[in-house]
Parts: C-alpha cells; sequence; structure tokens
C-alpha cells in the first residue's frame, strides 16, 4: 500500500506542475483599424507581441501618444 501511495502522490504533484506551468506563455495582440493601442499596452504582458493592422491593404494612420511603464519586452508589428 505505501508503494502506491507514493505513485499517487508523485501523480498529484506532476498535475499540479503541469497546471501552473503551462499557464504561462507569450500571446499576440491585435489592434484594428480604430481600437486604442494604449489600451492594448496596458493589458499586454512581457514577450507579448502586439500587431498594429492596417485598413484591410490599405494605408491607415494611428495618431495616439503612447505611455509604456513596464520594464518587460514587447515586440511591435507594424
Amino acid at each position: 500500500m505505501d508503494g502506491v501511495r507514493r505513485i499517487s502522490i508523485f501523480i498529484i504533484f506532476l498535475a499540479v506542475l503541469a497546471i501552473f506551468t503551462g499557464a504561462v506563455a507569450a500571446a499576440d495582440w491585435n489592434v484594428s483599424v480604430g481600437s486604442s493601442i494604449q489600451s492594448v499596452v496596458d493589458n499586454a504582458s512581457e514577450n507579448d507581441t502586439i500587431i498594429v493592422n492596417d485598413n484591410n491593404g490599405t494605408a491607415y494612420t494611428y495618431t495616439e501618444n503612447l505611455v509604456i511603464n513596464k520594464k518587460n519586452k514587447f515586440t511591435f508589428c507594424f
């Protein structure tokens, strides 16, 4: 019985470990025409990619002042 108990505890430990390590991943954030880039920056986490979309192939001008007060690393794609 002692061996079965150890194996059960080990399996539970691995399951809990998998839950917590699988939750951390970089995300892609898309900014559509007319949306706020700042709101995406505010919600982004470290190593996320922020993609600023054009107007379906047509050039689009975004006029916005950005404030980035984070030590995180972001990738911007225009």
